[in-house]
């Protein structure tokens, strides 16, 4: 069961956008992967700024941020290649929460777009921001038709305290007159909006990692050295890629080796395991 989540939002405009996705794709979404309690992990970009992504984590509750198998790849713990991304981009939100609407409640694996809304409610009118976001808000938008998913999520420090999350068929759901009809039937009580601070609201486009038609990549590395080339293998599979496993086949130590040797290529990989991509 999906009892928490975590949400990290940023501007990559200072990264290079094939770096940026290489660098999600293959280590940092798979790191994450192999975490225990980590349950379903998505990519998404701005429908309006396609150098904005959000990443977003269902955990089988909040407290695996605190595990060791968290622990060993995050914070002070990230690899080299993370820290230099990451101290490229500009962070836009990153949120730690626990739902509480409906409760347990995992993503539709089949979203084409994705609505984050966070808020914070002065304590004064937290109860009744409450109470009507889950019994008027919420239910009203959720019955909106290309509305998949709808969800509310509470974090014990940091800002915005509440973030909604809405996945929806398409990016355009949220533009379309039956959401905006559903919206205006549930107005926030005029006693309550002016106690609002650290509002967000962001729509985003799933993330689907671009082939190029008719690229084909093959992947090496140290075939005697146990996983050492699977979280690049996988990637390559969630994509729908067409690869070859070069480390598998009768001379794919060889082939490896003429590659790293660079008397071939113009630019020599450093080490395996590492991906060629088309005739490249």
């Amino acid at each position: 069961m999906a009892k928490g989540v975590l949400i990290a939002a940023m501007d990559f405009s200072n990264v290079a956008e094939d770096e940026f996705n290489d660098w999600y794709d293959t280590e940092h979404i798979p790191e994450r992967q192999r975490v225990p309690g980590f349950l379903v992990c998505q990519r998404w970009i701005g429908a309006d700024n396609p150098k904005q992504s959000v990443a977003t984590y269902d955990l089988e509750s909040v407290s695996v941020l605190q595990g060791p198998g968290y622990r060993a790849i995050g914070g002070e713990n990230l690899s080299p290649w993370s820290k230099r991304v990451t101290a490229r981009v500009q962070r836009l939100v990153r949120f730690e929460g626990d739902q509480i609407l409906p409760g347990d409640q995992a993503p539709p694996e089949n979203a084409g777009g994705l609505l984050l809304v966070g808020m914070t409610p002065a304590p004064a009118v937290e109860t009744a921001f409450n109470a009507w976001y889950d019994t008027e808000h919420v239910p009203a938008l959720a019955r909106v038709p290309g509305v998949l998913c709808a969800r509310r999520f509470r974090t014990a420090s940091g800002n915005p305290k509440y973030v909604a999350l809405y996945h929806l068929a398409s990016p355009g759901v949220v533009d379309g007159a039956e959401w905006k009809a559903a919206s205006g039937s549930t107005p926030m009580p005029e006693h309550i909006r002016p106690q609002i601070s650290d509002r967000l609201r962001l729509v985003w486009r799933s993330y689907r990692r671009a082939i190029e038609p008719g690229m084909r990549y093959e992947l090496y590395y140290w075939d005697g050295i146990q996983g050492r080339g699977e979280f690049v293998r996988l990637a390559l599979e969630e994509a729908g890629a067409d690869y070859v496993d070069v480390a598998r086949e009768a001379e794919g130590e060889r082939a490896m080796l003429r590659l790293l040797d660079g008397a071939d290529v113009e630019h020599p990989p450093f080490a395996p395991p590492y991906l060629k991509a088309g005739s490249c």
